[in-house]
């Protein structure tokens, strides 16, 4: 992707190679390849006064989220008021996560969060409040081939307990195209509430970094178990859920 960009008051183009290192070229200072972390080489209050120079563009949004531990909420707020972000979604992003740095990450044992997040056909569903006697918030992504591999799991776990479980998807794609429509030969197994997280929200206050990860709640929203990755994904809930059942009907 190319986008203009400033470096010291000149505009230059940069070239963004999503290459799995996030690397760059710049017209016409550099010539050759750079990384981000080159681009970004200078201390904190440089690579914070490039981000707020190139908000507008996708470029220093981009950089904003990649650095977004250098600004605190009041410096978050004050660039917002500084600026017009013409992206809705990018506007969404921000406040997401300064509404994230208030909450506490809820850990074992803990109540869930309450949160909607919007659906396929722009509903919006209520995650973390469950209506049946438990409810499995499954964190996807559509690139990580073990998020998809738990999809006909999921399938048949719902089948087994659809009376008792509550099944929720969560997708952490970087765009709505990926998440409706990548790998949708899969997808077409889901037929149990699916929802993007179009605003990070999730992924930010619950530090979710790898796929898939597994929050398991029971019917006041606690937090009974919480894994990652489909191999312990396999056993693991069956056995917590037939456990968890077997000391309701007691």
């Amino acid at each position: 992707m190319t986008y203009p960009i400033y470096l010291d008051q000149e505009q230059v183009t940069i070239h963004v190679y999503n290459d799995g290192k996030l690397s760059a070229r710049i017209e016409p200072e550099w010539e050759n390849q750079v990384s981000y972390e080159e681009l970004f080489s200078g201390n904190n209050e440089d690579k914070k006064d490039l981000i707020e120079r190139n908000i507008q563009s996708s470029f220093g949004f981009d950089a904003l989220f990649r650095y977004r531990k250098l600004f605190t909420n009041e410096e978050l707020a004050q660039l917002l008021e500084n600026t017009i972000v013409q992206n809705q979604r990018e506007l969404g992003i921000i406040q997401a996560l300064m509404k994230s740095r208030e909450l506490s990450q809820p850990k074992l044992g803990d109540t869930f969060l309450s949160f909607t997040l919007p659906t396929a056909n722009n509903e919006e569903y209520l995650i973390g409040e469950p209506e049946k006697s438990f409810q499995l918030i499954a964190f996807l992504s559509s690139g990580c081939p073990y998020s998809l591999q738990s999809i006909p799991k999921l399938r048949a776990l719902h089948a087994k307990h659809a009376d008792n479980l509550e099944l929720v998807n969560v997708w952490l794609d970087g765009s709505e195209e990926t998440w409706k429509n990548y790998a949708s030969d899969t997808k077409q197994m889901i037929n149990w509430p699916d929802t993007w997280d179009k605003h990070r929200f999730a992924q930010e206050i619950l530090n979710i970094d790898s796929f898939p990860k597994f929050y398991l709640l029971d019917a006041d929203g606690r937090i009974i178990d919480i894994y990652r990755g489909s191999r312990s994904f396999d056993n693991k809930t069956e056995k917590i859920l037939n456990k968890s059942l077997a000391e309701v009907r007691q």
